[in-house]
């Protein structure tokens, strides 16, 4: 589908202070796309740059969008009034976290450097290996829902969290002083290398990536890895940990590798997420018009305007349509446990600011890391419209990553569109991995 009818389709009634942007984008797609499967890329002509998927970055926007119309529609007078999961409380815009997912497992929450943190929790009585799960882009721990289970009746020590700033964790303003005082990215000396990365037909190219935020937003990789790193010792109490992610997730996931070998024992990546908004990943030609966009969404009374009328659970369920293969799979529960947490006070600003974040590590970048000792498992949905399968495919050449497992008949999401799959792979991979870690640890030192 072209950005021009996705637009179309997502974006009608948005009004005239749409269609300049709308229209501009289009002609940029028409002038330069290339079709790669069923995924729409941009590239430059004679450029050695990869093509950029339109779908995910638009399609994400419009569903983060998504939000507030369907909180306007939910808070109405005074009292309690019972919407989807959430109660909204006399005052608008308070809310009260249902006590558990739609399958009983409890809400739980953390303190963690002064803020809020929702997780899930299964299996804690276990002896087995301590897994944590790390959700993708505007999303939550629920997406782990149909995951926890099989998990922890194998014996394994389960956990699902919110990052910072995404489902019922808590959301500070993105600049603000106290925030900023729990970014990552402080004490860390991050500049702009040059690395190798990936296209999006298998290739090679080199690129500088910029590694700050450019807005200095504490909603960045280097904050969630060292939030999930906190968690894994101060709420599951793990010595050693495995991290299975998905999409976005698997960013945050991989910097928490690099950053603590000691404590994370492997890395099993589900759909990775190659960032084509990034600065080091979308060819120039196209950098104005994002950073435009970018601006429009973050800084304008239009972002706002724009945030507040486009939910509604059937708009959101035609999106899901696009990274879920099979339609039966988005289910009003799927739409419930991935919209309401954006109903929270905060989210538009959190969501606005990712959008916005054209920096910070890539993939590839992470998996030829030297600091990188834990294996790394690869698997995808080969119906998934939005990542690139030769660029997937040639992550294989990293000595980190130990497998490639291609997914048939599934999308973006394979853990909640087929579990039945990603199941089995997750054990065998936490199985390995804790084998592994094991034996390194008998090894007697020789200091």
């Amino acid at each position: 589908m072209s950005l021009d009818t996705r637009l179309g389709s997502h974006a009608a009634g948005a009004g005239a202070m749409w269609e300049p942007l709308r229209r501009t984008a289009a002609a940029h797609v028409k002038s330069r796309a290339l079709s790669h499967g069923p995924q729409q890329c941009l590239t430059a002509k004679g450029s050695a740059q990869p093509g950029v998927p339109i779908g995910s970055s638009l399609t994400l926007a419009f569903f983060a969008s998504a939000a507030a119309l369907y909180r306007r529609r939910g808070v109405r007078n005074r009292g309690a009034r019972r919407f989807v999961g959430i109660t909204a409380l006399a005052e608008p815009g308070i809310f009260e976290v249902p006590p558990t997912n739609p399958l009983g497992t409890a809400n739980r929450f953390w303190k963690w450097r002064g803020y809020r943190i929702r997780y899930q929790a299964m299996g804690e009585e276990n002896d087995g290996p301590t897994v944590l799960l790390v959700h993708g882009l505007f999303v939550n721990a629920d997406h782990w829902r149909r995951n926890m289970p099989i998990l922890a009746e194998a014996g394994f020590r389960v956990f699902a969290v919110d990052l910072l700033g995404y489902g019922y964790s808590d959301k500070p303003s993105p600049y603000s002083e106290e925030s900023l005082k729990v970014s990552g990215e402080n004490g860390r000396d991050l500049g702009e290398p040059e690395v190798e990365l990936g296209t999006a037909s298998g290739g090679r190219r080199r690129a500088r990536v910029p590694e700050r935020h450019p807005l200095g937003s504490v909603y960045n990789f280097y904050t969630w890895s060292e939030q999930l790193c906190d968690f894994g010792e101060q709420v599951a109490g793990a010595k050693r940990m495995t991290i299975v992610s998905n999409s976005i997730g698997s960013i945050s996931s991989l910097q928490a590798a690099v950053d603590r070998p000691d404590l994370v024992d492997g890395v099993l990546v589900v759909n990775p997420n190659f960032r084509e908004l990034h600065a080091a990943e979308s060819p120039e030609f196209i950098q104005p018009a994002v950073r435009a966009v970018q601006g429009f969404l973050r800084d304008t009374p239009a972002g706002k305007w724009l945030f507040d009328n486009l939910a509604t659970p059937s708009t959101v369920r035609t999106i899901l349509m696009e990274p879920y293969h099979n339609p039966a799979a988005v289910t009003d529960e799927l739409v419930d446990v991935l919209l309401t947490p954006l109903l929270v006070e905060g989210s538009a600003e959190v969501v606005f600011d990712t959008l916005s974040y054209s920096a910070g590590p890539l993939p590839e970048q992470l998996l030829q890391d030297p600091r990188l000792r834990a294996p790394v498992w690869v698997c995808w949905g080969q119906e998934d419209p939005w990542t690139p399968p030769d660029r997937v495919l040639a992550l294989d050449r990293f000595d980190a990553v130990e497998r490639v497992v291609p997914l048939p008949g599934v999308g973006h999401c394979p853990h909640d569109e087929a579990p039945e799959l990603v199941n089995p792979l997750i054990l065998e991979f936490v199985r390995s991995a804790a084998a592994r870690s094991m034996d390194e640890s008998s090894v007697p030192s020789l200091s």
